[in-house]
């Protein structure tokens, strides 16, 4: 009877300790789901200005990203961006386009800057139209459609 509650003990130790495996496998497979391309963890930002002044908002895409503005006199207003989850800095980039683009701006690469200008003057520059392919950024001052 001793020998079978041994069995029995080490058995219930066995399935414990393989049920505590099985869940730390899972959550280093949602660790994964999270990471970048390189196996590094992908940095991800909450967003949420009220009435920010729209220079400052560009300052802080231009800390996150990296990338450098020439903002042009032209470019004023205050922006409003509420973001309840976290985004990566890639579709904060994506949200901060689309904020120029509701207050009619734009933004035009120029060698190693970006040019935010209004629409209006963008448009009335040249314009070169590439399939998806053959983009390839050039360091110019065009807007590029696609």
């Amino acid at each position: 009877m001793i020998m079978v509650r041994k069995t029995v003990h080490t058995f219930r130790w066995f399935l414990t300790l393989v049920m505590l495996l099985s869940f730390t496998a899972l959550g280093d497979a949602q660790t994964e789901s999270r990471t970048g391309p390189r196996g590094q963890p992908k940095k991800t930002i909450s967003m949420d200005f009220d009435q920010v002044d729209i220079k400052v908002f560009i300052k802080f895409i231009s800390e996150l990203t990296g990338k450098n503005f020439v903002v042009d006199d032209k470019v004023r207003g205050k922006v409003t961006v509420l973001s309840p989850s976290k985004i990566s800095v890639e579709e904060a980039y994506k949200v901060f386009e689309s904020v120029l683009e509701v207050h009619g701006f734009t933004t035009v690469p120029a060698g190693k800057v970006i040019k935010v200008v209004p629409s209006v003057e963008a448009r009335q520059k040249s314009v070169e139209l590439r399939k998806a392919p053959e983009f390839i950024p050039r360091p110019d001052d065009r807007i590029i459609t696609q």
